[in-house]
């Protein structure tokens, strides 16, 4: 099939965290199968760079990169405004069998949308996290706006609608969306660094002061108060008051809140067991979630899973998260624990999972990956049901 997938960030935009990563391995998954895939996204990496060429071949994904009006209003803000899209999606849309669409509410999605139910192209939306009304006063407000004047329509018309958690299901039902369309299709992770040498990981410890005797927690994400809540900050705390041997390593960009975890670092004389990275998006965030005791994360808002836990497991760590960021299977498979969004109850489980021989869950986190969480396992799901809606379209 000829698939076109639009959305505002595509690799290499790293800095955007978890989507544009997925949507990259899913591309090129169905490349593998024999699809042609062509994505139409912006130009934006981080907060002061954009993609310099206007397309890429990105191993048989043709990218087309169009250039938003605002880079720092995309960064802030995830308000995407790119120049050219909708002459593109109009002349070509009809030159596509389906089309993908990412994220709940973007400008974008309101562009593909009006060509896609002209010219009757069935579309499948991903909405990986973005349905729940959270943020700032503002943020909030134009996702209910948005809401009023597109979702409905959106989410109604969709050929499926993709969801990665049971979480997630009921998010689109809150919208009203017909039941038989949700498919539940986890996230999945290419990665597999189960062969990397030990001393690639001593260089890349001993470059970020992490001794052979420390116990590593490690939170990948980004920096604000809902992702690395109050919560978190409290169990980290507790839990190296117990065990000095503790280590809080923190990976990911600062969207504003790195200060307060400063603050709070310093009050409870933290520093010695803090490691802030800033964003990592090669070997050493992979080295470090290696050689982590654990991997730890705990928002205080559901986001469904997060990608850095996948890439944990991938390499063979154990996972303790809240039920706001559900890792499917992880308990099933005795690759740590999910447990709800309380204090007492996380710093048990870490507490539980660190005390444990590494060795005791490797296994398991890998066997959960290869099993459940890998695109083959993951990617096969998305290719049937593409397979399906052509099929009932004949």
């Amino acid at each position: 099939m000829k698939i076109l997938i639009i959305t505002p960030y595509f690799e290499p935009a790293w800095a955007y965290g978890g989507p544009p990563k997925v949507l990259s391995d899913l591309s090129k998954y169905l490349i593998k199968k024999g699809h042609q895939v062509t994505v139409y996204t912006t130009d934006v990496l981080d907060k002061n760079s954009r993609q310099k060429e206007f397309f890429k071949n990105i191993e048989g994904v043709k990218v087309l990169f169009f250039k938003n009006m605002s880079n720092r209003i995309a960064y802030k803000y995830k308000v995407f405004a790119p120049l050219g899209l909708e002459k593109a999606i109009k002349n070509n849309i009809e030159d596509f069998d389906i089309v993908f669409l990412s994220d709940a509410r973007t400008y974008l999605n309101k562009i593909a949308l009006t060509y896609l139910l002209k010219h009757r192209i069935p579309y499948i939306h991903l909405a990986y996290g973005s349905l729940p009304i959270v943020g700032t006063f503002f943020k909030k407000l134009l996702k209910r706006i948005y809401d009023l004047n597109i979702m409905n329509e959106l989410l109604f018309n969709a050929s499926a609608l993709i969801a990665q958690t049971n979480h997630e299901v009921n998010e689109y039902l809150k919208f009203g969306a017909i039941k038989d369309n949700i498919k539940l299709i986890p996230l999945a992770t290419g990665i597999n660094l189960s062969k990397y040498s030990s001393e690639q990981n001593k260089r890349v410890c001993s470059k970020w002061g992490i001794g052979e005797k420390d116990i590593l927690i490690v939170s990948v994400g980004r920096i604000n108060k809902l992702k690395i809540s109050n919560i978190m900050l409290d169990v980290i705390s507790e839990i190296i008051n117990k065990n000095n041997k503790v280590k809080w390593v923190l990976i990911g960009r600062d969207d504003g809140y790195l200060n307060h975890i400063n603050t709070f670092i310093n009050k409870n004389n933290l520093c010695k067991n803090f490691i802030f990275t800033g964003p990592q998006y090669g070997d050493d965030k992979f080295q470090i979630l290696k050689r982590a005791s654990c991997f730890f994360l705990a928002p205080s808002h559901f986001e469904e899973t997060s990608t850095a836990s996948l890439e944990a497991l991938a390499v063979g760590t154990p996972c303790v998260v809240s039920e706001q960021c559900e890792i499917p299977f992880l308990e099933e498979y005795g690759a740590g624990k999910v447990v709800k969004y309380d204090k007492t109850l996380l710093v048990k489980a870490i507490i539980d999972v660190t005390s444990s021989s590494k060795s005791h869950y490797e296994h398991n986190c890998q066997q959960l990956i290869k099993s459940k969480l890998s695109w083959e396992a993951v990617g096969s799901m998305f290719h049937k049901l593409l397979l399906n809606i052509k099929t009932m379209r004949k």
